[in-house]
């Protein structure tokens, strides 16, 4: 199974894209459930792999841990490590890692990456980028 975005989705990689050309650091993508959000980010994550960048993807559902790693392996990323709770798959200098919010905001310690995608904006306000990156050396 391979990945293809749609139309509307490629455009928003393309967005994203040019707002980070345009020196924002943290663009947020707002799409409705359904819309392809964790499909898009596999995208993103399969180029930034390609490129041996890190990523770290943070989910607020159990159920968004599974469904994302699914995605990524149709991407072609199969270098992952998930966090949750007392889980903690694959090899810890993995490419990308797959969190739970819940988990991250625990004391698990994380390896180095460059990229992070939090699923669901109402986990954002419990995680600042700054303190996530001071906290786990992203």
């Amino acid at each position: 199974m391979t990945l293809q975005l749609r139309p509307y989705q490629l455009q928003a990689v393309a967005d994203l894209r040019a707002s980070y050309q345009r020196g924002r650091r943290a663009p947020c993508l707002v799409m409705p459930c359904g819309a392809g959000k964790t499909v898009i980010s596999a995208a993103i994550i399969a180029a930034a792999t390609g490129r041996n960048t890190r990523t770290l993807f943070v989910a607020d559902r159990n159920t968004l841990l599974d469904q994302t790693v699914a995605k990524l392996a149709a991407a072609g990323v199969h270098d992952v490590r998930v966090i949750q709770a007392d889980r903690d798959d694959g090899p810890p200098d993995s490419r990308v890692t797959v969190a739970s919010a819940q988990t991250i905001t625990g004391n698990q310690p994380i390896k180095r990456g460059a990229s992070d995608f939090n699923d669901g904006s109402r986990t954002a306000p419990k995680l600042p980028g700054g303190r996530v990156r001071r906290r786990f050396g992203i």
